[in-house]
């Protein structure tokens, strides 16, 4: 019944969020800034076409994608040639397809309402994420908890090392073998991993793709940069670059606000080695993913979309907070629009929320919880 009941309400999220796309594509079309909440699409068109026409990603063609992202970007660009299919329209069928297809997965994971609060986790962002590509990436993280759940250590790592040539963030699952007494596994899966990506990010089709000046316009300094440069008339000065919008700034902006993010990730680490219990080790997974995200100085608000592997596992007061700081995040891109003051407010309620519940996160990580609870890990008492 829990199974049918989150296909259900998936779907019908994923209908609802490409038709209310389409009407919010149509309506904002007289703004001055039309919404471009669709706007990738478009993007990855063009690389598959530049691949299928017989360029070589990362030298002949810019990419700033991971390599295992490009096989649904060319599966979709294939595809939509043979049916004779515009791109953009084909994408967002195949990426609900997608999230029908984890919420599936997700049931694979024997934690108690997983699948369920998988399901609600994911519904404030579909309207994005059927436009992007971390439902790929989300997939090859739950395939991972699933394989770890299962005691099946190799499979995970290998899910995870996949995952992390797609977008890097899931490398941090690597944390489970590495705990549960598959140190050389774990470390064996990061050193390939790492190996791939430090080939892929000295060639010139991907460091043109990834080249940008200043902070982004979403992280939590960067906005705040804007948000006072706003409220004192001064300039913004905003670069376009990489795709994406970033704000001028001192290189000590860009140091203090990854600090943010090394501050959490070693409290990430620390709790990681006062445990063994996979359960908990996927949570503290979880929190070590918002790190990646705010030390970056890159912050797209899809970014957000990756803690839903993790979120099921927290209490319902931090799943309620990251429904909040995912639902502000999706409006960040639908409604996008850095030059305005409104815009820039918007950013930092999302940045209040999103720190909101990485203080409830970490709350869910350090309490004595017991195997008899009820709500959020509940699985083992940790002094």
């Amino acid at each position: 019944m829990t199974a049918r009941r989150s296909m259900l309400v998936a779907g019908i999220g994923c209908v609802a969020s490409l038709l209310g796309s389409i009407m919010l594509i149509e309506v904002s079309r007289t703004w001055p800034r039309p919404t471009p909440i669709a706007g990738d699409p478009t993007l990855y068109g063009e690389i598959a076409d530049a691949i299928l026409g017989g360029a070589v990603p990362y030298i002949d063609v810019t990419v700033e994608h991971l390599p295992v992202l490009l096989v649904p970007i060319v599966a979709v660009g294939a595809a939509a040639g043979l049916a004779g299919l515009a791109y953009a329209a084909l994408w967002p069928l195949v990426t609900i397809a997608a999230v029908i297809g984890s919420v599936v997965l997700a049931g694979r994971v024997p934690y108690r309402d997983y699948q369920w609060n998988y399901t609600l986790a994911i519904l404030p962002m579909l309207p994005l994420a059927i436009y992007r590509l971390e439902i790929f990436v989300v997939l090859l993280a739950l395939a991972a908890v699933a394989a770890f759940a299962a005691e099946r250590a190799t499979a995970g790592t290998v899910w995870t090392v996949l995952g992390g040539l797609a977008k890097g963030w899931p490398l941090v699952l690597l944390v489970i073998p590495l705990r549960r007494g598959r140190a050389r596994l774990a470390l064996g899966g990061l050193a390939f991993a790492v190996a791939i990506l430090a080939t892929i990010a000295v060639l010139p089709g991907f460091r043109e793709g990834r080249a940008f000046s200043g902070i982004h316009t979403e992280t939590i300094v960067g906005n705040l940069l804007l948000v006072v440069r706003h409220a004192m008339s001064d300039d913004l000065g905003l670069i376009g670059a990489a795709g994406a919008t970033y704000v001028a700034a001192p290189g000590i902006a860009v140091i203090t606000n990854a600090a943010v993010g090394v501050l959490i990730g070693v409290v990430a680490l620390r709790h990681a080695f006062a445990t063994t219990d996979t359960r908990r080790l996927v949570a503290i997974a979880g929190l070590a993913t918002i790190a990646v995200i705010l030390l970056s100085p890159l912050f797209s608000a899809q970014f957000v979309f990756w803690l839903a592997p993790f979120v099921p596992l927290m209490s319902l007061r931090t799943r309620v907070s990251y429904g909040i700081a995912a639902a502000m995040s999706m409006l960040v891109a639908a409604l996008w629009d850095p030059f305005a003051a409104w815009w820039a407010l918007e950013v930092a309620l999302r940045n209040v929320a999103l720190v909101v519940t990485t203080v409830l996160w970490i709350a869910d990580i350090i309490r004595p919880v017991t195997t008899d609870a009820t709500d959020g890990l509940a699985v083992e008492h940790v002094a």
